[in-house]
């Protein structure tokens, strides 16, 4: 087997090996990726069983062949050599890696005992703006349950139809639900897909337009430039979110998105193990107060102008959970919070390019 390949090409596809699949096996020929050349193409696959990578690579043939290299010595490798062509060349159980004056020689694994890239049908499609769906999930994500026994509220909700793309996650505790207009030929797309799975295909395709989303009963297909990216799909049916979403309130805030994200930086130094914060909120002056603090150590508080709508009250939430959906924004955007009473969820919404809702329940305050 030989073959030469630009160095920025071969670097940038062994990145997104690494990136895309997380190589923690304790099968030593997992941490490798296998090269196979063929007669006009290089292609790269590697995987941890759950999920496989695939990607095609331009590249002078010289010899065909299969071997499979550790993956991070050779992005390693890779990564130290200056710009040009990288030549490759197999010799026995090893592998010749030369550019200019520099000269490897790697050990590699057998590539018969490597597995096969995963076989697939696919029963439905869509094709999405791979932008806007990864600023959705970075929304949603923080709401996904880290509980590795609750396996569907790992994932997060995908529902395409005609005219709209919507996301979901939730923790029980805490429910975050995107919504962003699309113009789709799919009647009703939908599937849980893996969280992590999903945040790292949409970080591959990050210099791609769009997206291509494959399903069948058991996988998951990702397809974007030269890249397929194949991992398992969530069964069972996703909880009815819709239910929890309350209709009215007794009391409805609105300020700018920023002000509360800085005013949440600055009481977060003042708690400790996630500890609460408490939302007072005074009709008369509009007025929201939040406090925090450390027992023995002292509290921290902020007032900031807001627009109110309804009763005072005061309810009090995990600082992290708030602090989860806010984020820095254009001086314009505003945000809104809605609250029946102190021991019914909170629910804060934005719109814009993308409609966003975040709920969370409270906490008991120690006040």
């Amino acid at each position: 087997m030989k073959f030469i390949v630009e160095r920025d090409t071969i670097k940038t596809a062994l990145n997104k090996a690494l990136k895309g699949v997380e190589m923690n096996s304790t099968l030593s020929i997992l941490t490798g990726v296998l090269i196979t050349a063929t007669e006009d193409q290089l292609i790269l696959e590697n995987t941890n069983m759950d999920v496989s990578l695939r990607q095609k690579v331009i590249a002078n043939i010289e010899e065909p062949g299969q071997v499979v290299v550790p993956t991070k010595l050779l992005n390693d490798v890779i990564g130290h050599l200056g710009e040009g062509v990288v030549s490759f060349e197999t010799d026995g159980s090893s592998i010749n890696v030369t550019s200019g004056t520099s000269y490897f020689s790697i050990n590699t694994f057998a590539p018969q005992d490597y597995p096969s890239f995963p076989e697939f049908s696919v029963d439905s499609t869509v094709e999405l703006p791979a932008s806007t769906l990864n600023d959705m999930v970075s929304r949603v994500v923080v709401a996904a349950s880290a509980d590795k026994n609750r396996a569907i509220l790992n994932g997060i909700l995908l529902n395409v139809t005609p005219d709209r793309i919507r996301l979901v996650t939730t923790d029980s505790v805490r429910l975050a639900v995107a919504d962003a207009k699309i113009v789709s030929e799919v009647e009703n797309f939908q599937v849980i897909v893996p969280s992590r799975s999903l945040r790292n295909a949409l970080s591959l395709a990050s210099d791609q337009r769009t997206i291509t989303i494959a399903s069948n009963q058991s996988q998951i297909i990702f397809m974007f430039g030269d890249v397929t990216y194949v991992t398992r799909r969530i069964e069972g049916n996703y909880p009815n979110y819709q239910k929890l979403i309350p209709t009215s309130y007794t009391t409805k805030i609105a300020l700018k998105m920023n002000d509360l994200y800085e005013s949440m930086q600055r009481v977060r130094t003042m708690t400790v193990n996630n500890s609460e914060v408490n939302f007072q909120i005074v009709a008369d002056q509009g007025v929201l107060v939040i406090t925090s603090k450390i027992p023995d150590q002292g509290r921290a508080r902020e007032e900031l102008p807001v627009e109110v709508d309804g009763e005072d009250m005061s309810i009090s939430f995990n600082s992290r959970f708030i602090y989860d959906c806010l984020q820095k924004t254009d001086d314009d955007v505003m945000i809104t919070f809605e609250a029946e009473s102190a021991f019914k969820p909170g629910t804060f919404r934005t719109t814009g390019d993308i409609d966003f809702l975040y709920l969370v329940m409270p906490v008991r305050p120690n006040y």
